[in-house]
């Protein structure tokens, strides 16, 4: 595949990942305005409990669906597929209940008792709403997957809105807006997906091929659910709900700007990189791999060193002020640790998923997820929420090291590393260069810094010949 083919895949999935990533930057910035830092840090934390749920439970049912659905298609067994997967999801879902139920029996009541029923509707919908979405990518959608993302922010920032200001004026009030943004956008596509497993009947073979090849994933998910959030439920247990608030919109802030170009590149290049590896020549998939690496790295290098040195100003522009001072100190390192984790999940964990080797993924994350609750229960207590920002990139640097050096006993990648020097080069020379300019603290002077720090980023990577500025530009320009 060519250079401009990856630029149109890329292109195709901004707008369905930029939309919403944006929606829901604004959301970030009027939580943060509406609520205080105590009511918010109730949200979090119930969206944490969410996230672990939603994750253990159905993340390997997506993958399983991404991995088979065009191989069932080909083989003309789409209705079989989906019937049996709907099958599965329904299972899940009573599992899934009953222990939401359970877990209520050890979180106080009063409001958050409220919130944790208003959580589980939430709960089924956003699983439920990712599934129809990974339907889309699947079957190479992309049209349908960014108009159904779009639908679902704008429902829930404009209900979510809505209740808080006119209702009740605290976390519950975001949650249950949520619950009907969500359930709205899955009411869109439902029916569509529900009328094409007619006529087909549940399938005992396929439902153990997927289990057997979603368990692993479901526990490396759970093992990456304790790296991910184990921060966030040592502060709330160790501190309070105040402290959780302000660390989680700094981290939610910088996790989200990196990881959604983290996600437009997977989204549009994944599909094509797993077509490729089923092929008998597997000489244009370890090119596109190589090619992959490449777009990676000097995407994602560039955005993420700018929020870094610019975290004051992000803050401040974004958040409401109760939560900018504190915010501004861990977005930094935040920003890295989403970094590294980027390029482990969407680079080198490929591997694994692609030679269907997810029990390896699975040992990778153990050693990782370790360190990380150890590093956190050292470091919180020590540096409070500045603690958990240390801790999360030293725990991602071992997760990383971890994955790339055992994904070499699955398959050898061959990584480019004079171009990946050269970018990584080229993004630290414009750190330095940025931390030089005085300003930023407001929308102005952040995107001086922001343009300023492009064009810097850019003459450095066309100064050092790296392949992929160079490629990209002759194969949009090729007069030039």
């Amino acid at each position: 595949m060519s250079n401009r083919d990856f630029v149109k895949q890329i292109a195709a999935y901004v707008p369905s990942v930029l939309v919403p990533g944006v929606i829901n930057f604004l959301a970030l910035g009027i939580y943060t305005r509406l609520l205080s830092t105590e009511e918010y840090g109730n949200y979090i934390f119930l969206l944490v409990l969410i996230t672990n749920f939603k994750t253990i439970g159905y993340e390997w049912i997506k993958l399983g669906i991404f991995r088979f659905y065009h191989r069932e298609s080909e083989r003309r067994n789409l209705p079989q597929f989906l019937t049996t997967t709907g099958v599965v999801v329904g299972i899940v879902s009573g599992l899934i209940a009953c222990g939401w139920v359970i877990s209520l029996l050890y979180i106080d009541g009063g409001d958050f008792g409220r919130l944790a029923v208003a959580g589980l509707l939430f709960l089924f919908g956003y699983s439920f709403f990712d599934i129809i979405l990974q339907l889309n990518r699947a079957a190479i959608q992309s049209l349908r997957f960014g108009v159904l993302s779009a639908t679902r922010a704008i429902a829930c920032l404009g209900l979510a809105v809505t209740l808080i200001v006119f209702a009740a004026r605290d976390a519950f009030g975001l949650v249950l807006g949520m619950v009907i943004g969500t359930w709205i956008a899955v009411a869109v596509d439902l029916p569509r997906w529900a009328g094409k497993r007619r006529a087909g009947r549940f399938a005992k073979p396929l439902a153990m091929e997927l289990l057997r090849y979603g368990i692993p994933l479901a526990l490396v998910a759970t093992v990456g659910l304790v790296i991910a959030t184990s921060d966030r439920f040592i502060i709330r247990f160790f501190l309070n709900s105040q402290e959780l608030g302000v660390y989680a919109a700094g981290c939610d802030l910088a996790d989200q700007s990196i990881t959604l170009v983290f996600m437009v590149l997977n989204l549009a290049i994944y599909p094509l990189i797993l077509k490729a590896a089923e092929q008998t020549d597997k000489g244009p998939f370890f090119q596109q791999m190589s090619d992959y690496s490449i777009y990676l790295l000097g995407v994602t290098t560039p955005i993420a060193g700018l929020i870094a040195v610019c975290a004051a100003g992000f803050a401040n522009v974004v958040l409401g002020e109760g939560f900018r001072e504190p915010a501004a100190a861990v977005i930094p390192w935040i920003v890295l640790a989403t970094y590294l984790r980027g390029i482990k999940a969407y680079y080198f964990d490929l591997v694994f998923q692609i030679g269907l080797r997810t029990d390896l993924q699975l040992l990778c994350s153990l050693p990782a997820a370790a360190a990380n609750v150890a590093l956190n229960l050292a470091l919180i207590a020590r540096f409070g929420i500045m603690g958990a920002a240390y801790a999360a990139v030293l725990s991602q640097a071992i997760a990383l090291v971890i994955s790339a050096w055992v994904g070499r006993r699955v398959m050898r990648l061959r990584l480019p590393a004079r171009d990946c020097f050269k970018i990584l080069l080229a993004g630290g020379l414009m750190i330095l260069a940025i931390a030089w300019v005085p300003g930023g603290s407001h929308l102005g002077g952040l995107v001086f810094k922001f343009a300023l720090g492009s064009v810097i980023y850019l003459g450095m990577a066309w100064g050092l010949r790296v392949g992929l500025l160079r490629n990209v530009l002759q194969n949009l320009y090729p007069g030039r």
